[in-house]
């Protein structure tokens, strides 16, 4: 039997296994950032969402509620997450075990 190939069938997508290119990522501008260190100490901790084409931003408890509050306005768009006062969203609390 005959695999489908895109040629032969435009339904038939090729996976690409390279690895993603820096290229497609986007990161806020520095403007953006600078707005979200003047939030109010009660901000400290939430998570800002941003929609990079418009650079609005979205604050919630978590990445969940702030996706939310984003899609209510732009639907399925994804966003770029920071945590409000702190170098990174999540964060590893764990430990490496030897073998």
């Amino acid at each position: 039997m005959e695999h489908p190939t895109p040629e032969k069938n435009s339904a038939v997508r090729r996976i690409s296994t390279k690895p993603h290119s820096r290229e497609g990522l986007r990161r806020p501008s520095r403007k953006v950032l600078a707005r979200l260190q003047t939030g109010t100490p009660k901000q400290k901790g939430h998570v800002a969402a941003i929609e990079m084409e418009s650079e609005e931003i979205f604050v919630g408890k978590d990445v969940v509620e702030a996706t939310l509050k984003g899609w209510e306005k732009y639907p399925g768009q994804a966003f770029y997450f920071v945590r409000i006062g702190y170098p990174a969203v999540h964060s590893h609390k764990g430990r490496l075990r030897k073998r």
